[in-house]
């Protein structure tokens, strides 16, 4: 009996050993898996093909919009600054793939590098087309010899996406492979366990359970307040931001309140003074400029006065249908009548063309574009504004002969209270900038510059459009 015993307590001891090797080796393989999966990731986070393909696909579509913008060129036209500019644009394009990573990755391909080398080369030329004088400026040849390029580019952009697609289903193969490890592995554990399962007692199994569901209890309770405390968090920042913008907006609009009131001062000082000399043509006259600049210090008192608009969702716009042109036209008339030396020259279109706005926020966004231009513009440069439209936005383009912002300074042009050095010994608050972008923002619209220190400096203001008939 008890050499029985013995050789039962053995055969389990070896059941035991032998459960242990399984599940040892098949832990083995899970660690193998599981290192290639590490090993596939490492390998996904620092490929840059996908970049690779958008900087092929981004250089291609902008040769095709300077071809479109040259074939698109009204007959006779000879204004070449679009051109100018999405040339700048391609230029960039082109000197990124040339660039080490890009370079070496196009290497690779056959015939791209020699395609983005041939067509680098084809820039000074179509640079010097774009340049040349009245007589000798032909869009159309530009567009001829942009389409080579452009066709080109296209080719080495499918080229680099078959690349892609090949690498993406050999990582993929690869990643299956040891996906099916892994599931082998915890299979073959999991029926190891299995076997070895019978020997735990059944309240241990309870206690386990028991223990599971109050770790996921708790768990649940723990995500319920991290959800709630960054809900709270979240409501905080945007109470926080748009009380920011609100006292922004107030600071910026306050100092134009003295404007209306000192052209109403003026008048009336002339009329106490020379009350005899005025004709009622001229009477008639100031009376006009003293009712517009009323009527400004009544939208200006609104602006600020409408303490409603800040509330527990943040700062309220009020979107109303807004003819963007005739907008754009009055602010320009206003602050010509507040500059009169100021030569201000106008590109502004004629047809109605509606924005969904809030006019009173965009013309404080169009007076601090248009005071900035003026401030920091020598006398006797002109200040020039243009509206464009297309399907979907409006763009007003304020541009100055100023001073220009400094390079290493124009990231942070549009921070709050941040004044370029070479504006800091003129007056000003430095949050005019930062509060016409929030409420560009504000209107799903942007604002964007480009500017040359000494040079000038163009803002680009871009609002969303709305259709007409929804304006009725």
């Amino acid at each position: 009996m008890a050499g029985e015993a013995d050789r039962g307590e053995m055969r389990i001891k070896r059941g035991y050993i032998l459960s242990g090797l399984v599940m040892a080796g098949f832990a083995a393989l899970l660690a193998y898996a599981f290192s290639q999966l590490l090993q596939i990731q490492k390998s996904l986070a620092t490929y840059t093909g996908e970049n690779m393909v958008w900087a092929i696909t981004k250089t291609e579509r902008d040769a095709g919009r300077l071809a479109e913008t040259a074939l698109t060129m009204p007959a006779g036209s000879t204004d070449t600054a679009d051109l100018s500019l999405r040339l700048d644009v391609l230029y960039s394009r082109f000197a990124l793939l040339a660039d080490g990573p890009q370079k070496k990755y196009f290497a690779r391909i056959p015939g791209a590098a020699e395609i983005i080398q041939r067509n680098t080369d084809r820039l000074p030329q179509i640079e010097a087309m774009i340049k040349a004088g009245p007589e000798q400026f032909d869009p159309i040849a530009i567009y001829r010899a942009l389409v080579p390029m452009r066709d080109e580019l296209t080719k080495v952009a499918d080229d680099a996406t078959i690349v892609e697609q090949d690498h993406g289903g050999a990582q993929r193969d690869q990643q299956l492979q040891s996906i099916y490890l892994i599931m082998f592995a915890v299979l073959g554990i999991m029926a190891t366990g299995a076997i070895l399962s019978w020997q735990v007692v059944s309240n241990m199994r309870k206690a386990e359970r028991a223990h599971k569901a109050l770790q996921e209890y708790k768990q649940q309770l723990e995500q319920t307040v991290a959800d709630r405390t960054a809900a709270l968090r979240e409501a905080l920042e945007s109470e926080r931001k748009a009380k920011e913008l609100y006292k922004s907006f107030i600071t910026t609009v306050s100092h134009q309140f003295r404007t209306p009131v000192s052209i109403i001062d003026i008048i009336a000082q002339r009329f106490i003074r020379r009350a005899d000399e005025f004709t009622p043509e001229i009477i008639i006259d100031k009376a006009k400029r003293m009712r517009n600049a009323s009527r400004r210090l009544i939208l200006l008192l609104e602006s600020t006065a409408n303490a409603e608009r800040l509330d527990e969702s943040g700062f309220q716009i009020n979107r109303q249908p807004v003819d963007f042109s005739e907008l754009v036209r009055n602010t320009c008339a206003y602050h010509q009548e507040l500059h009169p030396e100021l030569e201000l020259v106008t590109d502004i279109q004629d047809s109605e063309t509606f924005c969904y706005c809030d006019g009173i926020l965009v013309e404080q966004i169009l007076v601090n574009l248009l005071g900035n231009a003026t401030k920091y513009s020598p006398a006797g440069k002109p200040i020039e504004v243009t509206t464009e439209e297309d399907e979907n936005e409006f763009r007003c383009i304020v541009r100055d002969h100023g001073i220009g912002i400094p390079a290493e300074e124009a990231d942070r042009i549009f921070t709050r209270f941040f004044r370029a050095s070479n504006a800091s010994h003129m007056a000003g608050t430095g949050l005019g900038l930062s509060l016409s972008r929030a409420l560009a923002e504000l209107h799903g619209g942007t604002l964007v510059f480009t500017s040359i220190e000494g040079q000038g400096t163009v803002f680009i203001l871009t609002l969303p459009k709305v259709a007409q008939h929804a304006t009725a």
